[in-house]
Order: structure tokens, then sequence, then C-alpha cells
């Protein structure tokens, strides 16, 4: 894939657990989780919490951990997926 700059930035938060569907928008811990995730992540980067990074490995993605962050008790990785 080829790299290409933008005048923007994103970052992205993964968790995995359920999410309670309440008036067109999804609410709950989970939902909290992903959030509180996303926050910790720098700009362009994609995080995915242990427990989600545990289950991706599982099915046979590669992870690739570059740096680990704590947030109110919520382990979350760096993620290259491949």
């Amino acid at each position: 894939a080829q790299a290409v700059d933008l005048p923007f930035s994103i970052r992205v938060g993964i968790h995995t657990g359920d999410a309670i569907h309440s008036d067109g928008d999804y609410i709950g811990i989970t939902v909290n989780k992903a959030a509180r995730i996303t926050s910790a992540a720098e700009p362009g980067e994609v995080m995915l919490s242990s427990v989600t990074a545990e289950m991706a490995a599982g099915r046979g993605f590669g992870i690739g951990s570059s740096r680990t962050v704590e947030s109110k008790g919520l382990q979350a990785v760096t993620a290259s997926l491949s």
C-alpha cells in the first residue's frame, strides 16, 4: 500500500463486546471503552484493547505492538494488522 499525504489524520480505537442500541445510537461500557482507547491513540494510529488483540491474533491476524497504554484499568496495544 502506498502512503497518501492528507491534510488530516485519524485515530482508531477498537474494543470487543456488546453495545446497546438506543434511539439510533450505540451506548454502554463497550462503547465507552472503545472511546477511551481512541483517545489514547495518536493521530494515524490504530489501537486495540488487549482483549480484541488476543481475539484477532487467535483468528490469524498479525498484531504488531509498538506501544501499550493503560487507561482506567483498560489495557490497549498499538496494532498493525496484517
